[in-house]
């Protein structure tokens, strides 16, 4: 069972960023609030 449903370029910059310790990723894409403790904003998305 998965846990997050990701495509495989999403899955590369979220792990990209977990493994540097970057605690925010700014995209339009990814329809999740955080994973695994980086928090992901979407820029463009009515607060």
């Amino acid at each position: 069972m998965s846990r997050f449903t990701l495509s495989h370029w999403d899955s590369i910059i979220i792990a990209a960023g977990l493994e540097a310790n970057v605690h925010t990723l700014y995209t339009e894409n990814l329809g999740y609030s955080s994973i695994d403790g980086l928090e992901i904003v979407n820029l463009f998305k009515a607060p």
